[in-house]
């Protein structure tokens, strides 16, 4: 499974934007601009099993050296569970595009 933003406009299901504005999808990029310090991208269209993938790669730039987390929980769940990067839950974005890898199975839930 890959987003990779390849269709100008096209959101590829990433369409529930809270405290965002000017979202747009372009050059490869989907992109925006906060309007809070608690912006959130997304989506229910994606179902992962956890069994067979043990890590996701995100690329996340920010326009200020703010912290990004990523949460997710399974079906039937009601608690978010959130992802850990170097032990803490934050991760720590720049200008400048950034790889960022999260062990994602069933056991770090």
């Amino acid at each position: 499974m890959a987003f990779h933003f390849n269709t100008d406009g096209d959101l590829e299901g990433w369409t529930e934007l809270r405290n965002i504005t000017d979202a747009v999808v372009s050059n490869g990029f989907l992109s925006g601009r906060s309007t809070t310090l608690d912006p959130v991208v997304f989506t229910t269209n994606c179902a992962i099993n956890s069994d067979q993938i043990e890590t996701i790669y995100i690329k996340l730039a920010s326009g200020t050296n703010r912290n990004a987390a990523f949460y997710w929980k399974s079906n039937g769940q009601f608690q978010w569970m959130v992802s850990t990067y170097t032990n803490s839950p934050d991760l720590v974005v720049s200008r400048i595009f950034r790889t960022f890898v999260l062990g994602f199975s069933i056991s770090s839930v």
